[in-house]
């Protein structure tokens, strides 16, 4: 049974050794299950960040959200310690995959933790203003939503949803005129 067992051992630290961000991403869209395994076995293999990427990818893809948001959260803990350019890509997910599973307070500390880390391009910044703006409403906070919002469409003001967005928001704050503009500006960047 040993002998079994560190046979196992063995061939499982070798397929992690041989795994790469691109082989990771191929089993997440075939096997998302066994991606799970095969990110862990990488990530105790040494994978670092990439392992730990492609394992919350994994958990993602199977709408395991608290899950992966714990994945990219510990991501982005070594990658501020490896001073690695990613981590606010990191904190970004992990934002995302909070305000998937529900938890706004949580997914509006990883974005403000990824707009302080700073984001690498001002489209980006803007889509992660528009988001955590979705957080603050969910937080009730349609002040501090309202200002995210028009942050963001300041930076990617081609953004449909973004300004479908702004149309919601501003008929939550009763101020129909704003709504009915922001929908025009909507329907004009994505007629269908």
């Amino acid at each position: 049974m040993i002998s079994f067992l560190l046979a196992l051992a063995a061939v499982q630290a070798a397929a992690a050794s041989a795994t790469t961000p691109e082989s990771c991403a191929a089993q997440i869209r075939s096997a998302p299950d066994k991606a799970v395994d095969l990110a862990n076995a990488w990530r105790i293999a040494g994978g670092g960040l990439d392992a730990r990427q492609c394992l919350g990818q994994a958990y993602a893809k199977l709408g395991r959200w608290a899950a992966a948001a714990t994945a990219f959260e510990q991501a982005a803990m070594d990658a501020q310690v490896a001073r690695d350019h990613r981590l606010a890509d990191f904190r970004v997910q992990e934002g995302n995959a909070w305000l998937a599973a529900g938890d706004a307070l949580k997914a509006r500390r990883a974005f403000d933790a990824a707009l302080i880390a700073g984001i690498a391009s001002p489209e980006l910044e803007g889509e992660v203003y528009l988001v955590r703006a979705r957080t603050l409403v969910a937080l009730d906070d349609q002040a501090g939503a309202r200002a995210d919002l028009d942050k963001g469409l300041a930076l990617v003001p081609g953004d449909p949803f973004g300004w479908y967005l702004s149309a919601a928001l501003a008929q939550l704050e009763g101020n129909l005129a704003r709504a009915k503009t922001d929908i025009a500006k909507a329907v004009e960047g994505a007629p269908d």
